[in-house]
């Protein structure tokens, strides 16, 4: 690990973009409920997929994801 850091933002993440509904999907599923998503028009500034760069996190940290998203929620929902 780099002890050099200082005010360093790192994301820790999948590493790979997601859209709200395939994130509203994958809770669905971890949570085994039987529910649909409701959807709405979009608002100005909404965010339509999300891509966190976890490059610092590798550099720095040496850190990179072990678990995919799916199952890391459905293991703490399970909690």
């Amino acid at each position: 690990m780099n002890s050099n850091c200082s005010n360093l933002i790192v994301n820790i993440a999948t590493g790979n973009a997601i859209s709200i509904l395939e994130l509203a999907d994958m809770m669905i599923n971890a949570s085994r409920l039987k529910i649909d998503p409701i959807f709405a028009e979009a608002l100005e500034g909404d965010i339509e997929k999300s891509h966190a760069d976890i490059s610092q996190a590798k550099k720095h940290f040496n850190w990179e994801p072990k678990i995919e998203l799916q199952d890391w929620l459905t293991e703490i929902l399970e909690k």
